[in-house]
């Protein structure tokens, strides 16, 4: 009983290890993204949601001139952040 417990603790701390390392590079690209747009917010501190909605942020550039596509993302940026 032991070694099953054991083995299964091993198993459980192996698969967190391999999440944590995901969610790891997913927050250094919000980070990037953050000090990309002169935002001066840890990324460690945002909860797992914000940290997946800063790494899916899309703006349609072609549509509008560039100032207005930034400003789209800072707009989008904010709402995250809220």
């Amino acid at each position: 009983m032991k070694t099953l417990l054991v083995a299964a603790l091993v198993a459980t701390t192996a698969f967190a290890g391999a999440a944590s390392a995901m969610t790891g590079s997913k927050v250094d690209v919000a980070q990037d993204t953050l000090v990309e747009y002169g935002f001066n917010v840890d990324a460690d501190t945002l909860s797992a949601a914000q940290v997946n909605a800063l790494n899916t942020l899309s703006v349609d550039t072609e549509l509008d001139g560039p100032r207005t596509a930034e400003g789209r993302v800072l707009t989008k940026i904010r709402a995250i952040l809220n």
